[in-house]
């Protein structure tokens, strides 16, 4: 009998719909099957991508055999849907591997509390994948070195159906036919992921942030201009146009590899960067590529609050990003950041008055207003269980033991303990933020969700 294995994206568990879910193809399962097959699947003969979002579950577990293997992406709003997945999977006689930034952030807890789970991957998948595919690896928790970005190989998207791919592009268009997002173009592109790079030059890392450890490394400019083409070009059966995001922490690091590329004309691209980034060279570059949207996170307007995250971006730097950018067709998503430790409701002030220079200097068409979660690895998760050693010992090991921890009860905990705000206090500033988008046309990322009213 054929065995096969299958890389699968469990569906969400936020109490919102998060807005890029089910609307492109995932980069965990895609990049995943694209290693997988330049092996030639190793041991199994045949592999596939399942994605929740537009999958049917009940139907791919009917399908599941025993000896298959499930390859799962695992994030912290989708984990307890892992879990009960997995139990199903295990009922079948199938073997499960979980990875991605859950089971990095946790992979001690998660082999400590979830028997039922054979192999928990940490860091980059494809090496551990290879070991999987070739019956190499014991049970339980498998570390290797990471394969720079640049020996992996192109990406595949083979993996999705054109029917797929329908799916997809059909719920981007009800998406952004809601209205929620600002206005609609005449013609809606396909939309899809792309990392170009893995890691960051951000050395300590911001104090937010759960990814440590991976050092910055990038695909060459020849490898993007193709990886590109070849998104676009199997995407245009079903759509000419294509937006592609690329959502590498650090896609400026390796801009000048880039200098004197064009894209196609159908393509498009949204990208992240820091302020600091956004040099007048730079900016020409991401004009050539057809970048229209480049999301930066301001985070604060406070410039001490800035000192904490440990970015070393001055609150001008954002200021000029912005004109640089308008002066060249470019808008931003300014991502903003709320319960910085510390933080003031002074300090909260700042930040919507920054945000309200951002909104006359530059062509802001987003915004987004986050509470803090101080996730696994972050710097701040361990300043919060430093913080509860000391005052609620129990409370500290119950969060740092468990393999998983309700985030909006988390959020709340260090919102007392870390912070000078209340959430009166954030929702007085949101609000004027919120206002102060609506006058400029900006649309505005899912605040109510996230606690905020």
């Amino acid at each position: 009998m054929s065995k096969n294995v299958y890389f699968v994206m469990p569906e969400y568990e936020a109490l919102w719909r998060v807005s890029l879910n089910g609307v492109a193809t995932p980069t965990g399962p895609t990049y995943l099957y694209t290693f997988a097959k330049s092996i030639n699947f190793g041991n199994y003969d045949d592999g596939k991508c399942i994605d929740f979002a537009i999958h049917d579950k009940e139907k791919f577990l009917s399908e599941l055999k025993k000896d298959d293997l499930i390859c799962v992406t695992t994030i912290v709003s989708n984990y307890k849907n892992t879990l009960d997945l997995i139990r199903k999977a295990k009922e079948k006689g199938a073997k499960c591997a979980i990875g991605g930034p859950w089971a990095t952030a946790k992979y001690k807890q998660i082999e400590k509390n979830q028997p039922l789970i054979d192999y928990i991957a940490v860091g980059e998948g494809e090496p551990v994948l290879e070991d999987l595919l070739l019956d190499k690896s014991e049970k339980g928790i498998i570390i290797r070195k990471p394969t720079p970005v640049s020996e992996l190989p192109e990406i595949d998207l083979s993996c999705w159906l054109d029917k797929d791919l329908q799916q997809y592009y059909q719920n981007y268009v009800n998406m952004l036919n809601t209205g929620a997002y600002g206005p609609v173009s005449d013609e809606i592109p396909m939309f899809a992921f792309y990392q170009s790079s893995r890691g960051c030059t951000q050395k300590p890392r911001c104090g937010f942030c759960d990814r440590l450890g991976l050092k910055y490394n990038s695909r060459t400019g020849e490898q993007i201009s193709a990886d590109i083409k070849d998104i676009a070009n199997y995407l245009s059966r079903i759509n000419l146009k294509v937006h592609i995001f690329d959502c590498s922490d650090s896609f400026m690091a390796g801009i000048q590899n880039l200098k004197g590329r064009k894209n196609e004309r159908n393509v498009t691209m949204t990208i992240y960067s820091r302020a600091d980034e956004v040099t007048p060279e730079n900016a020409d570059i991401l004009q050539d590529l057809g970048v229209k949207k480049v999301s930066i996170g301001v985070e604060t307007g406070s410039e001490e609050m800035m000192d904490k995250i440990g970015k070393g971006v001055k609150i001008e730097r954002h200021k000029e990003a912005a004109s640089l950018l308008k002066e060249r067709g470019i808008s931003i998503y300014v991502n903003l950041m709320y319960g910085i430790p510390d933080e003031t409701p002074e300090d909260l002030q700042k930040t919507v008055r920054h945000f309200d220079e951002l909104a006359s200097i530059g062509n802001v068409y987003r915004v987004a207003g986050r509470m803090l979660t101080p996730l696994p690895n972050s710097r701040w998760y361990f300043d919060l269980i430093n913080e509860l050693e000391r005052t609620e010992p129990e409370l500290a090991k119950e969060i740092h033991n468990s393999d998983f921890f309700d985030p909006n009860e988390l959020r709340e905990i260090w919102l007392k303990r870390m912070t000078n705000l209340s959430m009166s206090d954030i929702e007085y500033a949101h609000q004027k933020i919120v206002a102060r988008a609506k006058e400029i046309g900006a649309s505005i990322s899912s605040e109510t969700p996230r606690g905020i009213v």
